[in-house]
C-alpha cells in the first residue's frame, strides 16, 4: 500500500491518493478488507455506544446514523462491525465538541464545535465504530463465498476467470487506487465548506475546443458563439441541473436546492427563481412555462390530481395547495425548497 497526502495553495482540504494491491493470499490463504481509517484525538462525536454519523444519499441529502441504532426497529446487534457500515457516495462527517487547550490557562481547557468530512472518488463502505473516528474499504479481496447471491468469492484478479463450469481465477490480485479529501470546519461553516467541495469534486466544469479559423470575422471563430449562457448568475444554493432544448421548440429545465433543512442558517432558506429572467437569451415566451415530474413524463397538475391520499395521512393534501403557491406562473417566479428538484418545460420564440 501507498498513500500520499498533498496540501494545495488556498485550498482547505488534504488530499489524499491511495493505491492498494495487489493484496497477498498465497502465503497465508486468507481473504483481506483494506481499511482506510481517520482518527481524531480530541473531537468528541458521542459518547461510547451511541457516538454519530453521517452518510450522504446518492449524493444529496445526508443521513443520520447512531452505532448499533435503528431508529425504527429495536436492533439486536449480531454483526457488531459489518451491521455498521453504511454505503458512501460522496461523503461522510462526524461532528462534535472539538476540545482544544485554552489560551489563558494550561490546566484549562475550551470547546467549541466542529465537522470533520472525508469526501471519496467512487463508492465505499464507511463505518463510525468509535468516537472521533470514521473507517473506509477501499479494498478488498476474499477467497470464500459470503453467500450474498454472487456465487463467487469477491477475487478479482488481472488474470481473469476460467469459462463455467470452473470459474477459476488466475493472476495476482487487481491494484486499486483512488483519492479521498479531508476536510475540517467549525460545525456552523461544515455543510457550506463541504457542499462547496462536493461541487467544485464531483462536477467540473466540462472544457469544450474548437478550431479557430484563420478569417477572424468567421462565425466559427467566435469563441463566444459556443453557447448562450444564462440571463443571471444563479444562488450558490441552486443548480441547473438540465437545460435541453427540444425538436418542438421547448426547453427541458431542471433546477435544484443544494441544501437540506438546517445545514446553514442562510442557504438553507428557499429560493425564489425567475426563469424569465434567467432564460432571457434563449427567447422564452411569456406565460407558456409547465411543471412536470422528476421524469418529466407526466404534468405535476396530472400527477397531484391522480394522488392517492390516505386517511390517515392528512398532511399529504397540503402538496396541493404548495404547488399553487411555489411561484407566480404568469411571472414565471418559482420557489425551491431545500433539497427540493423541480422540472419545466418552457416554449421559445423559435426552434
Amino acid at each position: 500500500a501507498v498513500q500520499t497526502c498533498r496540501i494545495y495553495h488556498n485550498e482547505p482540504t488534504v488530499e489524499i491518493e491511495w493505491t492498494v494491491g495487489p493484496v497477498p493470499v498465497n502465503q497465508d490463504q486468507m481473504g483481506k478488507e483494506i481499511m482506510s481509517k481517520f482518527i481524531t484525538k480530541n473531537l468528541n462525536s458521542g459518547p461510547t455506544g451511541r457516538n454519530s454519523v453521517y452518510t450522504d444519499s446518492n449524493g444529496r441529502e445526508f443521513q443520520h446514523r447512531m452505532l448499533n441504532y435503528r431508529p425504527t426497529w429495536d436492533l439486536q446487534v449480531h454483526e457488531p462491525v459489518a451491521g455498521n457500515f453504511y454505503p458512501i457516495t460522496t461523503a461522510m462527517y462526524i461532528k462534535g465538541d472539538l476540545n482544544t487547550p485554552s489560551s489563558t490557562s494550561t490546566h484549562d481547557s475550551s470547546k467549541q464545535k466542529a465537522q470533520l468530512s472525508i469526501l471519496v472518488d467512487r463508492a465505499q463502505a464507511g463505518a463510525s465504530l468509535h468516537s472521533g473516528e470514521m473507517e473506509f474499504m477501499i479494498h478488498r479481496r476474499l477467497l470464500a463465498d459470503d453467500f450474498r447471491g454472487v456465487g463467487e468469492a469477491l477475487n478479482e484478479t488481472v488474470g481473469g476467470i476460467s469459462p463455467y463450469p470452473e470459474w477459476q481465477r488466475s493472476g495476482e490480485g487487481i491494484i486499486v487506487s483512488g483519492k479521498q479529501k479531508l476536510l475540517l470546519s467549525s460545525e456552523k461553516n461544515g455543510m457550506k465548506e463541504l457542499r462547496t467541495q462536493i461541487d467544485k469534486m464531483y462536477l467540473q466544469p466540462t472544457i469544450l475546443n474548437q478550431k479557430v479559423n484563420d478569417n477572424a470575422n468567421s462565425d466559427t471563430s467566435n469563441i463566444m458563439s459556443l453557447g448562450k449562457g444564462l440571463g443571471y448568475d444563479l444562488p450558490v444554493n441552486v443548480h441547473l441541473m438540465t437545460l435541453t432544448p427540444k425538436i418542438d421548440g421547448t426547453l427541458l429545465v431542471r433546477l435544484a436546492h443544494q441544501f437540506a433543512v438546517d445545514e446553514d442558517e442562510e442557504l438553507s432558506k428557499p429560493v425564489t427563481i425567475n426563469l424569465m429572467e434567467l432564460l432571457k437569451p434563449y427567447g422564452i415566451i411569456e406565460g407558456s412555462m409547465q411543471e412536470w415530474t422528476l421524469s418529466h413524463n407526466q404534468l405535476k397538475e396530472t400527477q397531484l390530481k391522480n394522488k392517492i391520499y390516505w386517511s390517515e395521512m392528512n398532511n399529504d393534501s397540503q402538496e396541493d395547495n404548495d404547488f399553487e403557491k411555489e411561484g407566480d406562473y404568469r411571472t414565471m417566479n418559482i420557489v425551491l425548497k431545500p433539497m427540493q428538484i423541480r422540472t419545466f418545460t418552457l416554449k421559445t420564440a423559435s426552434k
